[in-house]
Order: C-alpha cells, then structure tokens, then sequence
C-alpha cells in the first residue's frame, strides 16, 4: 500500500511539473508605447493706434482735452499652435487727479467720463466682463476696444489727471466647453 501511494505521489508531482511547464511555453508579455500631447489656449493682446496695426499704440498720451477721442486698437488673436477659444474681457478704468490741482480737492473721479467703444460681436455679461459671440479662430482676431472718448462735461478738476484703461482677456478652449461665451 505504501508502494502504491508513493507510486501515486510521484506521478501527481510529475503531472504538476509537466503543467508548470506547459505554462511556461504559453505565457507572453508585450508592451505598447503610446505618446498622446495636449493642446492648449494661448492668446495675445496687442494695441495699436491704428486700425490696420501698423503702429503700435503710445501709452503716454499728453495733451488730450474733453471731448476728444483716442483711436486705441486693442486685438486679440490665438498665439500660434492654440486652439479656438471662447475669449472675454474686462476694462479697469482708472483716473488720477494732478497733484496740487485745488478743483480736485475732496473730489472723486467719475470713472464714466472715460468713454470706451467696442466693436460690434460682444456682448455685456452681469458679471462685468464682455464676452465674444463667435469662438475666437487662428484666421479671425478681433478687436475688443477701438476708441477712447474723453467726456465733454469733464470739469477743471481734470486737469492734469492721468487716465488708464487696463485690460484683461481671458480664454479657455472652444472644444468640449459650452456653445456660446456665456456657456
């Protein structure tokens, strides 16, 4: 009986070794190396003093009396490889009373006395930005600003104030993301 059991044993450890083998002949690895970029958004905001941006725009302008208009193109365009965008932006008007000017005295600037023109193709959002209809393409830049526009009703406290117009663009990607700006 032992004979027969130990007999039994061996075959059973050789059937094992015999599959482990097998096993062995049957197993294979491969591996596939796959590379997959991102795109991204970039955009570029330039201003020119004219329309067709030949001229880059000065932002040390002197001498400027109420009533006068300012051409400043301001335009927006995708940097080179970024993909459409939907495209907002935003003016901070700023004015800053001469020092010593004795009309300023105990005033606040009026901040609407600077007047901004927008080409049509942007619409007002309640959050106090302006965003574009129309996604912004490689072919297609847009001006955002085309004028500035000094009040007549500016009064003797003006003078010799400094006016800014900051402004900030901001874009996320066109694909995936909503069908319109406000989207």
């Amino acid at each position: 009986m032992k004979r027969k059991l130990l007999l039994l044993s061996v075959l059973v450890i050789c059937a094992a070794i015999a599959a482990v083998g097998t096993l062995a002949f049957f197993n294979t690895k491969a591996v596939a190396h796959n590379v997959i970029t991102t795109g991204g958004v970039d955009i570029e905001l330039h201003e020119y003093a004219d329309k067709a941006c030949t001229t880059d725009y000065d932002t040390n302008k002197t001498g400027i009396m109420p009533g006068m208009t300012v051409d400043k193109y301001a335009r927006i365009a995708l940097a080179e490889g970024s993909a459409d965008a939907w495209v907002r932006v935003k003016f901070e008007k700023k004015i800053t009373f001469a020092a010593g000017n004795e009309h300023a005295q105990g005033k606040t600037p009026n901040l609407d006395l600077v007047e901004l023109t927008m080409p049509k193709g942007w619409l007002a959002g309640e959050d106090g930005w302006y965003y574009l209809e129309a996604p912004l393409t490689s072919n297609t830049p847009v001006f955002a600003l085309t004028s500035v526009t000094f009040n007549k009703d500016m009064g003797n406290e003006y003078q010799g104030a400094t006016a800014t117009v900051d402004i900030v663009a901001q874009a996320v990607q066109k694909d995936n993301n909503g069908e319109s700006a406000l989207t």
